[in-house]
């Protein structure tokens, strides 16, 4: 409910044309608060206890949304636009842009949430790694994370701010990186700088699908509904996975894991490059 609130904000403050650009920016702000949230929530809980990892979170979120409240209203809105006839969800659903995009999405989701989930069971069961190291570790991936979401701007305009182009090479970093962690598994250091690549390529992918492509749909006025689809598809690949995952896990180990991230990238590789003729139409007929 907040990110796509957030993008119909940024839509009516500046405007369908430069609100992709902003939303590749805000992004930032949503790896860089899962940092702050673990070094601060550690430190919180080993002080004060773990109750506190709740009440300090709400506080800090009751004052930003104070200061939001404040704000908003100070707003200047842009001088409004014609837009054409907003389009129902069963009508998006016939696009076949949308389809493609929530398969990205959905696989997406089954492999960034899958990352949170495993990462630190992983290097305990594969590399007998201790508690008070695997914090470090669990700590290293979220932050080569964010400089996967601080590299986007640039990568996007490398990419003539074509959202699935950025994709694409987001899947491609993916599946390379995943192969690796099964193919070169030499020592937790080379797992863990592979893994980092993992969650940094879909984090790219993530800014494209999350944000960038449900601001494309601003002047049919369909941000929020994309947005939501978007989402939706994510979180639901994150619980399948993480289901299936478990029992595949339990099994057969870690690497069936890996081999299935690379292989469903590979898949949306060639998605990505689908979506990227269909939207080069769309342009020449425009």
């Amino acid at each position: 409910m907040l990110w796509s609130s957030v993008l119909c904000v940024l839509v009516q403050v500046f405007g369908s044309e430069k609100s992709s650009k902003a939303s590749s920016y805000m992004v930032t702000s949503v790896a860089f608060g899962n940092l702050v949230g673990i070094v601060l929530n550690t430190k919180v809980i080993n002080s004060f206890g773990v109750k506190y990892a709740f009440s300090v979170p709400a506080m800090i979120c009751l004052f930003i949304a104070i200061i939001v409240l404040f704000l908003i209203f100070k707003i200047k809105k842009p001088s409004a636009q014609k837009s054409e006839k907003r389009g129902s969800v069963s009508e998006l659903l016939r696009q076949k842009v949308i389809i493609l995009s929530l398969f990205m999405a959905f696989v997406h989701g089954m492999i960034k949430e899958n990352v949170t989930v495993w990462m630190a069971v992983y290097f305990v069961d594969t590399y007998a790694v201790n508690l008070t190291d695997t914090s470090t570790f669990v700590l290293f991936v979220p932050l080569v994370g964010l400089i996967g979401r601080l590299v986007y701007p640039i990568l996007y305009k490398i990419c003539s701010e074509n959202e699935h182009i950025t994709s694409l090479f987001g899947f491609l970093f993916c599946a390379a990186a995943a192969f690796l962690i099964v193919i070169c598994k030499i020592n937790a250091v080379w797992s863990l700088v592979f893994l980092s690549v993992v969650y940094a390529a879909v984090s790219l992918v993530n800014t494209s699908l999350l944000s960038i492509v449900p601001v494309s749909f601003a002047k049919t006025g369909n941000v929020a509904t994309v947005s939501g689809m978007m989402d939706f598809s994510t979180y639901l690949g994150g619980g399948i996975g993480s289901f299936l995952y478990g029992l595949i896990i339990a099994r057969s180990g870690y690497s069936p894991m890996f081999i299935s991230w690379g292989v469903l990238c590979v898949v949306c590789i060639l998605f990505a490059a689908t979506a990227t003729k269909i939207k080069h139409k769309e342009t020449i007929c425009i």
